[in-house]
Formats: structure tokens, C-alpha cells, sequence
């Protein structure tokens, strides 16, 4: 590989995977690569994280430690919360481009309803290390449900009720495409930093020790949807593998990696939100895929959340009952 590529989003949202991509189509890394990187839960971590998944910081760490000479894949935890500044793409694409100013970076996002809670789902189901690693740092804000009941298709409606409420506060989203004003932010107080410090302090402050940012890299980040990570025609429309040689960051070959594709997306569970969500908008038809989480279950709450009005008496119900009561049928 001739350029670092680092891959920006939250836990659920196939960034692993389009790691994998890139890892089994270079030349230099194929045959280092597993081929087939799934998991029974629909995860590609057979092809195992070296750095794992984690925030730019403890990234950062990890190269100075382990110092990699050759060019690599990372993949870095990253969402657009407001209140979490320090975990944003832009954030992490700041301050890795003051040390990589050539290193590539996907941001992938899910800006679609749906999307986002397909993405959600899978971090639910399929990854629940990093609710550890959340409470891990802030053990006074350990969740109040079943973290393991995800994986083990344990139903519960005192965490359905605590997910209707919480979801979207405790789960961890990008929703949106990369932020150029925030990085511009960023750069900017760095390149104000710069010139005071090499007007006054000539000797210590030259640009072979720091990148001071005077040509931009604008076309070095890229968004990707998962949308279109989820669609039969990812490979086809060209996006990402045409962006990746554009940019000269190896050998490729993607014939493998695009006849697995669709290998891939069948395995993803959770991909049948969108097909049974749809019959239960247009049709009130409720299959047994839809309530067989609890968070599914939660969402499904949260569609019928407005006919409910402020009657809280489905919080003692099983979710079958409530959406019975308003005319749903479910599905044998």
C-alpha cells in the first residue's frame, strides 16, 4: 500500500467491513488477508482489527508505540453527537492529517431513518463490546438493561420501555456527511497557531516539522452511506474502489472482494428491517422478524408512539398486545 486509509463511524456501521475490502484486494496485504471474514452474527471480525476499533487518541497511541513503516488500514471510533466534540470525523481527521497529511479517510454515515436504526440494530446485536467500553469510562452511567440481550434474543419489556425512552441518546450515530466547517475550524486554529509561533520562535518552527497545512488535501476524505455499502450495486457504481486508485494507495485488484459482496449483505440479519418495516407501515402487517428483539421492539413503540397519546398503559403490555389494540395483525 502506498497511503494510510482510515475508515471514520460508529459501532454497527460496516466499516470493518469496506477495511476488509480494501486489505483482500491490495496487493501487498491479499495474501495476508482472510477470505472469508464472516462471523455467525453477521460481523466481518474473522479478519481481525490491528489496531482495534477505538477513538482517535488511543489510535494515535498505537502508532506511536508500534510505529508501522509501511502504510496500513485503521478503523476509528467516530459520531456526530454534539455534546462528544473529541469523537467527531472531523475531529479525528484533524488530527491524524497533522501526522498522515497524505492518509485517506471514509466517513461513513446513515442519514436515513431507516438506515440509522439498521445501524443500530447491528451494534445491538452483533457488537456489544463497545457498551462495555462505554460504561468502562463512565461506570456511573451503566445502561439500565440487558446489554448481553441483543446477542441472546432475550426479550424484555422493562428494556423495551427503557430503550422507547433512550435509544437515541445511548446508541451512537453518524448521521450526517463530513463536516468541512468543523475541520476548517480546526486547520484554521492550527495555521494561527503556526504563524505565531514561526514568527517567534524562528528557530523551533519550521514546516519539516509540522504540517501547516498550506495545500489542503479536499479531495482526501470521502462519505460513504450505508446505504450504498448495503446496495447489490456498490462495486458497480464505482464510488469508492475509483476514489481509492484515484488516489494512487496501491495495487488492486477487486475481483474477489466484489464477488463476495453479495455474500456478505445476505448475511446481514438486520438488513430485513427495511422489507418488514415497510408491510407494517403500508399494510399493518407485524411479522415475528419485527418483535424478535427488544429493541426492535422499542422501535416499534416509537412508531405508534403519536396514536398512543399519553396513555402509559403499554408499558405494562407485551408489545403484540399494544400494536393489536391499534388494528395491527401479526404475522405467523
Amino acid at each position: 500500500m502506498n497511503k494510510n486509509i482510515f475508515f471514520l463511524f460508529p459501532p454497527g456501521y460496516s466499516g470493518n467491513y469496506l477495511q476488509w475490502i480494501i486489505n483482500v484486494s491490495e496487493e501487498s496485504k491479499k495474501d495476508f488477508t482472510v477470505k472469508n471474514p464472516l462471523l455467525p452474527n453477521g460481523t466481518s471480525h474473522a479478519f481481525v482489527r490491528r489496531p482495534t476499533h477505538m477513538g482517535v487518541f488511543n489510535i494515535l497511541n498505537w502508532i506511536i508505540k508500534n510505529n508501522p513503516v509501511s502504510p496500513q488500514t485503521f478503523v476509528l471510533y467516530t459520531n456526530d453527537a454534539k455534546e462528544a466534540w473529541i469523537d467527531h470525523p472531523a475531529h479525528a481527521a484533524y488530527r491524524l492529517l497533522k501526522s498522515y497529511p497524505t492518509g485517506l479517510f471514509v466517513n461513513i454515515y446513515a442519514s436515513a431513518e431507516d438506515d440509522v436504526k439498521v445501524g443500530t440494530l447491528n451494534s445491538y446485536t452483533k457488537w456489544t463490546t463497545w457498551m462495555y467500553d462505554k460504561t468502562a469510562f463512565n461506570p456511573s452511567q451503566t445502561p439500565m438493561f440487558d446489554w448481553e440481550g441483543g446477542k441472546n434474543n432475550i426479550i424484555s419489556t422493562s428494556d423495551r420501555n427503557w430503550l422507547v425512552e433512550n435509544w437515541r441518546s445511548f446508541f451512537a450515530f453518524n448521521k450526517h456527511p463530513f463536516n468541512w466547517e468543523e475541520l476548517s475550524y480546526n486547520v484554521d486554529s492550527f495555521k494561527r497557531w503556526y504563524k505565531v509561533r514561526k514568527e517567534l520562535e524562528p528557530a523551533e518552527t519550521d514546516s519539516e516539522q509540522f504540517n501547516n497545512f498550506e495545500i489542503f488535501p479536499f479531495s482526501n476524505i470521502l462519505d460513504v452511506s450505508l446505504g450504498e455499502i448495503y446496495s447489490s450495486d456498490f462495486f458497480n457504481t464505482n464510488k469508492f474502489t475509483q476514489w481509492i486508485e484515484s488516489h494512487d494507495a496501491g495495487k488492486f485488484d477487486w475481483g474477489y472482494a466484489k464477488s463476495y459482496h453479495q455474500v456478505y449483505l445476505d448475511s446481514q440479519d438486520n438488513l430485513k428491517w427495511h422489507a418488514h418495516i415497510s408491510a407494517m407501515r403500508k399494510q399493518k402487517l407485524v411479522s415475528k422478524w419485527l418483535l424478535k428483539h427488544t429493541l426492535g421492539q422499542a422501535f416499534l413503540i416509537e412508531e405508534v408512539k403519536e396514536q398512543l397519546g399519553n396513555d402509559k398503559s403499554w408499558q405494562a403490555k407485551p408489545t403484540e398486545q399494544v400494536l393489536i389494540e391499534l388494528g395491527f395483525s401479526i404475522l405467523n
